[in-house]
């Protein structure tokens, strides 16, 4: 904070204290006289000349015997000449005055602390134990010091008389109103003394006064509320005086009161004003003043706040959580019909005395546009001052942070299933004479649940059978084959299998997301499917030998070309099958879109789809099972619900065998085959929502999530080193530790006995002030007051130039 600034006073003082003359005769040292008693005593002239503002301090610390504290961040030279080059003698209350008043005149400011004194920055002085004043009879400074009053008044209300006092108060200052009785004002001693007067002219109001609200639709009340000032100053009746003084005869040309408009019976009496006050929130016009008087302003409102053609503002509005997009749809919806309302000519006034504008003061006045800037997040709006109010006041409510959701979701699924299986295959053949003197083979057999040859036929299907495999097996039948293979004379194998498959699944995918919106988490993998087959090899190359072989009878080198369509026969020979795989998700989706009431209830819309591998077979590839809930739940925080779910229990059993032979008892489970199945199924979807409301809900999130990764993963690998957040507590501490961080720092203040913080610094009272010399460039002179004159400083020659701001 570097400044210059010269500031010309009436009275101004230079340090130097008289030193008391020795007593006649007196052989020893005159007793040294105390600061108190110099600053009782003394006298001072003063000049100085671009000072910096330590030394001024310490000035004055020397003169007020006052000790002071000076942040570090405060710099600057400060000049202060007084008449006559400092000739003017002032004592050491002056002094400190025009002390104060060169410090107000840099934004600085002064308050107590115990014993000291500490120079802040003015606009923070409210913030610091500045002098409080709740005593009518309580006396209080005068100077340029910032000091805290409390009034109580009784014949006015506190939001009207704030409204004049805001006007009145420095651009340091401020009112702060207490309903319904009280306001409390922040501002200089010099000042207060003023605003004390102003209330108590104000704090009175004649018994034929009364208080009505005008509403103003397309001017601003600040407006109208300085042109009726003006008219009713003019008139002689200034805002303020007790009514009946002055009788305001109506301008030119002003209609006739409406009915109820005020009371007849006094409508002819003096149009008085006693206090207007424009209210820009709601952009209505406050009046205190008689009934004609009323009757009056309420005519030149209805004169004065006409649409204006062509009158539109921009305004930037930067929301904080709300998206803008979202909020400028909303907002076109709400003016949509205000682009085709008239522009000219108010609207009728409405009957029964209400205040004009009263029926339409929540209806838009004019056109009003709106649109996003997405980079930005922040609303444009073309509208009238009025409009706009009305569309903050909307964008205010919307603009809100919205909580948050965390919802955890519980899958819990068990699949039994059994599964056995039990056949015979046999066979049994001979040859037979054909009458030609040949044979001929006779077969009979069973085959149930393979592919190829019976097992009891070929011993090389038994490869591909799994379970329990018995069987007997006779000599081949000479000269007979079939396809190659030898026929054994009989045959017979026995297989036997149970499987049984055990599922128990439990998953808890969970998800973070803000109300009314919609999130998604999806877990899985993606898993080759086979989608067909095709062919290739040498059907490719045959299928280019005929290409060949047609190009030879165009006579293009046929001898060549023609001896290759001989390879067209490979063609025949097909190709290698292969198959075409095509990858599919297989996964895990929640989607939930959540809406909170202020009942702490939860609506929730979910959709939810578990998708897995059930099985996977060699030749026909993986089959996976489905299933998926949508619903849509009311729930209370941290309330758990059933979403949904399944249970099945399913026998499945088939018999495959010969006609007849399979019926016969004992005998006929040689010609079947039995296969039983059971399968059980539990499925149970359940729900739980945690409203995030601050951090710490948060935390005791991601410290249960941490405690049971560290359980798993203890279970499944023993103990391992777990994540640590990196958290600098030097920054983010605890309550008592930040709260010893602010004892520790306020301990260590200057003005509470402390070393100081090494940004203030200590300036104490020096003693008495050294012998008289010549001023100096750029230093603080004293010349005691012994009786004679004292020697000024030389004038300058040139005058001084400007003061400038030294950044």
């Amino acid at each position: 904070m570097n400044r210059s600034i010269v500031a010309l006073l009436a009275l101004v003082p230079l340090v130097a204290l008289a030193q008391p003359a020795p007593a006649p005769g007196a052989t020893i040292a005159p007793k040294k006289p105390s600061c108190e008693e110099q600053r009782r005593k003394g006298r001072y002239n003063i000049y100085f000349d671009k000072v910096e503002i330590e030394k001024l301090v310490q000035t004055v610390a020397d003169v007020t015997c006052r000790t002071f504290i000076l942040p570090e961040n405060i710099r600057g030279k400060i000049s202060i000449i007084g008449p006559e080059n400092g000739k003017v003698e002032v004592n050491a209350d002056q002094f400190y005055a025009a002390f104060l008043a060169a410090l107000d005149s840099n934004s600085l400011s002064v308050y107590e602390q115990g014993k000291f004194m500490k120079i802040i920055d003015k606009q923070r002085a409210k913030q610091f134990p500045i002098p409080t004043i709740t005593d009518p009879d309580q006396p209080y400074t005068m100077n340029e010091q910032m000091v805290t009053r409390v009034f109580k008044v009784k014949n006015v209300e506190i939001e009207q008389l704030r409204g004049v006092l805001q006007q009145l108060v420095t651009p340091s200052g401020d009112t702060i109103p207490f309903q319904p009785d009280t306001i409390i004002i922040n501002d200089l001693g010099s000042n207060m003394h003023r605003l004390e007067r102003v209330i108590g002219q104000l704090d009175t109001r004649s018994a034929s006064d009364e208080i009505r609200v005008i509403q103003v639709q397309y001017a601003t009340a600040q407006e109208i509320a300085d042109k009726i000032q003006k008219l009713f100053e003019s008139k002689g009746n200034k805002p303020g005086q007790r009514p009946g003084i002055v009788s305001t005869p109506p301008p030119p040309g002003t209609p006739p009161s409406p009915a109820g408009g005020g009371d007849k019976g006094e409508a002819g009496g003096a149009a008085t004003l006693s206090q207007i006050i424009p209210d820009e929130r709601t952009n209505k016009l406050i009046v205190i003043a008689s009934p004609s008087g009323f009757e009056r302003i309420q005519s030149l409102v209805r004169e004065i706040d006409i649409p204006i053609s062509g009158e539109g503002r921009i305004n930037v509005y930067y929301l904080e959580n709300a998206n803008a997009e979202d909020v400028a749809a909303t907002l076109q919806t709400l003016a949509q019909g205000t682009a085709n309302r008239p522009k000219s000519g108010g609207p009728p006034p409405p009957a029964g005395g209400k205040p004009a504008g009263a029926a339409s003061a929540e209806l838009f006045a004019g056109e009003v546009k709106i649109s996003a800037d997405k980079a930005t997040n922040s609303l444009v709006i073309i509208a009238s001052q009025a409009d706009y109010r009305s569309l903050v006041r909307v964008v205010e409510r919307l603009d809100i942070r919205r909580r948050q959701v965390f919802v955890e979701a519980v899958i819990m699924e068990v699949n039994l299933d059994r599964n056995s299986d039990l056949g015979i295959n046999l066979h049994g053949g001979l040859p037979v004479s054909n009458g030609q003197g040949g044979t001929m083979p006779v077969f009979f057999g069973t085959k149930y649940g393979s592919s190829g040859l019976p097992p009891s036929l070929s011993l090389t299907n038994l490869v591909s059978m799994s379970g329990f495999l018995a069987g007997l097996q006779g000599p081949t039948i000479p000269n007979l084959t079939v396809g190659g293979i030898q026929i054994p004379a009989f045959g017979i194998v026995i297989n036997a299998m149970q499987k049984s498959s055990d599922v128990n699944v439990l998953s808890t995918p969970h998800i973070l997301t803000t109300d009314n919106e919609e999130a998604e988490i999806t877990v899985g993998q993606n898993v080759p499917f086979q989608s067909g087959f095709s062919t290739g090899g040498l059907g490719g190359l045959g299928g280019l030998a005929g290409m060949a072989g047609g190009l030879g009878t165009t006579g293009l080198n046929t001898s060549a070309l023609g001896g290759l369509s001989g390879l067209g026969g490979l063609g025949g020979l097909g190709g290698t099958p292969f198959g075409t795989i095509q990858r599919q998700n297989v996964d895990l989706k929640l989607s939930v879109k959540p809406q909170i009431n202020e009942s702490d209830y939860v609506r929730l819309v979910i959709t939810e789809q578990i998708e897995e591998i059930a099985s996977s077979d060699p030749v026909l590839g993986p089959t996976t099972s489905k299933r998926s809930a949508k619903t849509t739940v009311v729930a209370k925080d941290q309330e758990t619900v059933v979403i949904g779910g399944i249970m099945q229990d399913r026998m499945v059993e088939s018999v495959s065998k010969t006609p007849i032979l399979g019926d016969i008892p004992l005998l006929g489970n040689l010609f079947r085959q039995q296969t039983r199945r059971k399968v059980k199924t539990n499925l149970l979807l359940f729900l739980t929502p945690y409203i995030i409301r601050d951090g710490s809900d948060f935390r005791r999130i991601f410290e249960r999530k941490m405690r049971e990764r560290q359980e798993f993963v203890e279970q499944f690998y023993g103990a391992t080193t777990g994540y640590d957040v990196a958290i600098d507590f030097e920054r983010k501490a605890g309550p008592l530790s930040r709260m010893g961080q602010i004892v520790d720092k306020e301990m260590n203040k200057l003005e509470n006995g402390g070393p100081g913080t090494g940004s203030e610094k200590l300036i104490t009272p020096g003693g008495p002030a050294a012998e008289p010399q010549l001023p100096t460039s750029n230093e603080p002179e004293a010349t005691p007051n012994t009786g004679t004159e004292p020697v000024p400083p030389q004038p300058q020659t040139s005058p001084a130039p400007a003061a400038e701001e030294i950044n």
